[in-house]
């Protein structure tokens, strides 16, 4: 449930927030992904490797709407960007390299998986108004990901204090009781990596 200060609070303290709870979601994949990548996945590789590339897609998807949404808002507003673009192509490339890899199961070696994972390791004028309207733009960007990749992913790596944190009013219990259930039964099998399950 969204807590009384997000819905009501400024739209600086909600941009703070949202970034918040996505890099930690993103943060908490890494994590286990670096907690598990030297286990034997041999008897559950394609799963494994689903799971590791529901990471990459996550990461990529969260970059292009930073990209296309958050950074030309914030540039128009006289913040520069340009330390972060840098970051995300360094981690562009990284991650190309980790899909390499995951698009060539016959040739995984979970030595080689855990080296590039671990290289993935990375006062301007904003009226509240201003902010609020991005970041509606920034979630109504988000919701063009995979319904069954993003929104369960991102469930699966946030804690249980922060679930549920997308006010959607009555519909609540019924998107997090039934919907994102049924929607991570495409890929359950990814999901038993997941920290938050």
């Amino acid at each position: 449930m969204v807590t009384p200060s997000y819905a009501d609070g400024d739209g600086y303290f909600q941009i703070v927030y949202l970034m918040e709870r996505a890099h930690d979601s993103l943060t908490a994949g890494l994590d286990s992904l670096l907690k598990q990548v030297l286990d034997d996945h041999s008897k559950d590789l394609a799963n494994w490797l689903g799971y590791v590339g529901a990471w990459v897609t996550c990461v990529d998807h969260h970059h292009h709407a930073e990209e296309t949404v958050l950074f030309p808002f914030f540039e128009a507003h006289g913040f520069h960007v340009t330390t972060e673009l840098a970051q995300h192509q360094k981690l562009h490339q990284d991650l190309s390299k980790v899909q390499e890899l995951l698009d060539a199961p016959s040739a995984y070696e979970f030595e080689k998986l855990e080296s590039l994972l671990r290289e993935t390791n990375l006062e301007p004028y904003m009226t509240s108004d201003d902010l609020k309207q991005v970041i509606a733009d920034f979630v109504a960007q988000g919701k063009d990901g995979d319904p069954f990749i993003n929104p369960v992913f991102m469930h699966f790596h946030t804690p249980p204090e922060h679930q549920g944190w997308y006010d959607l009013g009555y519909m609540n219990f019924v998107f997090y009781r039934l919907i994102l259930p049924l929607m991570s039964l495409r890929h359950s099998g990814y999901w038993k990596y997941a920290p938050f399950v």
